[in-house]
């Protein structure tokens, strides 16, 4: 499957080439989950254009969704996650 997503960071001041970063994804339109999702390599740009970041890997997702033939649960946001 596949998902269309928001990808968004803060960077510290002062950060140094190399530097790690959270990064933040969040699914956008009719997704269900990004449970066992990877972001592909991502450019993250600032308002002046600029590359400031790439962000790839795994997902981490705090929420999960679980459904049988008679009932489903779900608890936390399985569609917003970290990297």
């Amino acid at each position: 499957n596949v998902a269309a997503v928001s990808i968004t960071a803060s960077m510290p001041p002062f950060s140094r080439t190399g530097s790690s970063i959270d990064v933040q994804v969040a699914a956008l339109g009719d997704a269900s989950s990004l449970q066992g999702g990877t972001l592909i390599a991502s450019s993250l740009r600032a308002l002046d254009g600029e590359i400031y970041a790439v962000a790839q890997g795994p997902v981490a997702v705090s929420g999960f969704k679980a459904q049988g033939a008679a009932a489903s649960i779900s608890r936390g946001v399985s569609t917003s996650a970290r990297i």
